[in-house]
This record gives C-alpha cells, structure tokens and sequence, in this order.
C-alpha cells in the first residue's frame, strides 16, 4: 500500500509541484519500487521537455539515477540488515 501511494503522490506531484519536490518525491518513491524513478522521469521529459531549449532531457537521467541508486541502497539493506 505505501509503495502505491508514494507513486501516486510522486505521479501527481509532476503537474501540481514545484519541480525540486517533484525530484524529491520522484527519489522517494524509486526507493520502494525502484522503477518508478526511470517510469516517473521519463514522464516528466514526456510532459514539460522542449526541444531546443535543452540537448539533455535531465528528467530522464535524474529517474536513472534515483533508479539505479534505490537498487544500490536495496541490496546494501537487504545484506546488512537481514542477513544479521
């Protein structure tokens, strides 16, 4: 349930947020479902990239990034603490 809802309000907060909470919430909600960082990223280039303005769509790279770093902490809990 809370891994629903903290998509629902990274999903959300791309078109009623300002865009440092958006990037707040987006690495939040990578960090439960780690996808959700690449999906929420790519919208976010998806709905307010314009071409010309930028050669980097940053959107993109910042879900990755969320994206590859909730994987990083995933596996540095799961060996940490469970493993105990």
């Amino acid at each position: 349930m809370m891994r629903i809802a903290t998509f629902a309000i990274a999903f959300v907060s791309l078109f009623v947020f300002p865009w440092p909470v958006s990037y707040a919430l987006i690495l939040l909600a990578s960090i439960f479902l780690p996808l959700a960082g690449v999906a929420l990223g790519i919208l976010l280039d998806l709905v307010y990239f314009v071409p010309g303005s930028a050669f980097v769509p940053y959107g993109s790279l910042f879900g990755l990034l969320c994206t590859v770093l909730s994987l990083l902490v995933q596996r540095f809990v799961k060996t940490r603490s469970i493993g105990e």
